[in-house]
């Protein structure tokens, strides 16, 4: 579940030896009482910086430590994609909802690309239905492995 709430602190631990690709675990305290291991860059996490209201989720894995079932609390910036276009008009978009919009758009591009093949006569006319539907599955199918 998506979470906001403020920063109070964001400490790197000492005790956190850098992952292959450098990144240490900090341990990120919210104003809501909401607490956790966040992995990020070792001079600090850019996304949670004190003081800002950021939104969240927070990830419980269960380990066993020496034997004990324990608790790991992780916090991870929500999935989010941006517009390329940064002056322009469009929302954030969630992973899913920009996998919903190219699905969409898939349509009208095989649509495009069938009709293409047909004026030079890679396809038949009579088979244009099942070439769509072939390509839309197999774009589909891409954006699912995103």
């Amino acid at each position: 579940m998506e979470k906001k709430s403020k920063v109070l602190s964001c400490t790197k631990e000492d005790w956190s030896e850098p992952d292959q690709y450098g990144n240490v675990i900090h341990t990120v305290v919210f104003e809501n009482g909401d607490h956790g291991w966040y992995r990020g860059t070792p001079n600090g996490a850019s996304y949670f910086m004190v003081g800002k209201d950021v939104d969240y989720v927070i990830n419980i894995v269960k380990k066993t430590i020496n034997g004990k079932e324990k608790e790991q609390i992780w916090i991870k910036k929500p999935k989010k994609t941006e517009s390329v276009h940064e002056d322009g008009g469009y929302a954030k978009l969630t992973v899913d909802e920009f996998k919903i919009r190219a699905k969409i758009n898939c349509v009208s591009s095989a649509t495009d690309y069938v009709k293409d093949m047909i004026l030079g006569d890679k396809v038949e006319a009579k088979d244009m239905e099942k070439a769509i539907a072939r390509l839309i599955g197999i774009m589909h199918k891409q954006i699912d492995n995103v």
